[in-house]
């Protein structure tokens, strides 16, 4: 049966042609929604009797799938600060369902259910469907954030805890990894998440990289205490250039970090760019173009030229790329670093990045070069310019904080176990 056929019909005969609009109205209506889901409420219950204290970690989930980056910077932070406390240990989880056959490693941890009030020292808690469910909240329990949405949720529970067992109001940790306001257009999200650095509720802010924190307090945002760690190279990473970066020679390829899904990595700003440099440049046919981060169709630029994407790769697969490659384009519409122009530029790369407020990554090393002006016609001129360049150096950075593991993050630890005993 032929339905677009159908519906054209319908919609040219004189008869049925005010029905179907009305129909089609109908329906339309009935597909939108208003509704934020991350903000899911929890509800709480009392679990009388429990007396201990409880570090809780909220993330999304713990699905090998969904766990790097930011998620897996915070179960490595709050794991360290974990031991580090006489504290009985719950990781709430509150966007994915939990799949325990394709999970991170939660060595010691046990699986517990919402609606019984456990007092396993080491909890993992599946969350993400709490709909007529409620959260067992002891008197002592203490809260760590994450996403913006798990701060804007849990804001209401520790309010409910303090009145409902007549104690002071307990501290939020809340590990703040980028300004996500940005994430969003002006909206409500935006307005959503920037209240959750504005609560009433001490909060100790714990942030990715003293850019980020800087950040922060330019725009005027106070919390009750406040502590930054630099990033620092993977340690797998940092392995594979050690042992591996006499083994790969230079190619014409360029490595771009492409995620067309997320918006402050401009990847049609990247491709307009490459698109440019095809136009203007005679030898672009002659480099490799790759693309690693989200997988996606290969794109054809103007010249005819390929755009392979890669997906998501090992960190071995990573670090060949690097060694063997010899520019990099990664962008980043936010006040945090981001990481692969840092690696890119630590595997002897030349990497164009953008500037955003502060941040100035061409400080960090001069393999970024970092854009103020960063239109599509910067960014192709930079890359001729790089391209023509046959003197080219590829400077490895083997020393330093940030090639040596120095992120700061044991003196934090140690402020944060007087600020929640």
């Amino acid at each position: 049966m032929d339905y677009q056929k159908i519906k054209k019909g319908l919609k040219r005969n004189r008869l049925t042609a005010a029905v179907y609009r009305k129909l089609q109205s109908s329906i339309e209506k009935a597909q939108t929604t208003y509704h934020i889901a991350e903000i899911q409420p929890i509800h709480p219950r009392m679990q009388k009797g429990y007396e201990k204290r409880r570090l809780n970690l909220l993330v999304p989930s713990l699905n090998i799938a969904h766990v790097f980056g930011g998620i897996a910077t915070a179960l490595k932070f709050y794991k360290q600060l974990g031991e580090a406390l006489p504290f009985d240990l719950r990781v709430v989880i509150m966007d994915s369902q939990l799949d325990q056959e394709n999970m991170v490693d939660m060595e010691n941890f046990s699986v517990v259910p919402a609606d019984i009030d456990s007092e396993e020292e080491r909890q993992i808690l599946s969350f993400a469907d709490r709909e007529g469910k409620t959260l067992p909240v002891g008197c002592n329990d203490i809260f760590m954030a994450t996403g913006w949405w798990t701060a804007y949720v849990i804001a209401p529970v520790i309010r409910w805890q303090r009145e409902s067992y007549g104690i002071s109001s307990h501290t939020l940790l809340y590990f703040i990894q980028d300004y996500e306001p940005g994430f969003y257009p002006w909206s409500s999200r935006y307005l959503m998440a920037d209240s959750t650095y504005k609560l009433d509720i001490p909060t100790i802010g714990v942030f990715n990289s003293s850019l980020l924190y800087q950040f922060f307090k330019k725009n005027g945002y106070q919390f009750h205490r406040e502590y930054y760690f630099e990033p620092v190279l993977n340690e797998k990473l940092k392995q594979e250039l050690l042992e591996k970066k006499e083994k790969y020679a230079r190619k014409k390829q360029i490595i771009l970090y492409g995620r067309p899904g997320t918006a402050r990595n401009a990847f049609e700003l990247i491709l307009a760019s490459l698109n440019e440099w095809a136009d203007k440049d005679p030898q672009a046919g002659e480099w490799t173009i790759l693309s690693a981060g989200e997988a996606f169709d290969d794109i054809t630029l103007h010249n005819g030229q390929l755009v392979h994407a890669l997906g998501k790769v090992s960190l071995e697969e990573y670090a060949r790329l690097m060694l063997e490659s010899r520019i990099g384009i990664s962008l980043m519409v936010s006040p945090h670093p981001s990481y692969p122009p840092l690696e890119m530029a630590s595997f002897g790369m030349k990497v164009i990045t953008n500037q955003y407020d502060n941040k100035d990554l061409s400080r960090f090393h001069a393999n970024i070069l970092s854009l103020d002006n960063c239109s599509s016609s910067a960014i192709a001129r930079k890359l001729q310019e790089l391209c023509s360049d046959t003197g080219m150096s590829h400077q490895l950075i083997l020393e330093g904080d940030y090639f040596e593991g120095r992120d700061g993050w044991a003196a934090i630890i140690d402020s944060l176990k007087e600020d929640l005993l």
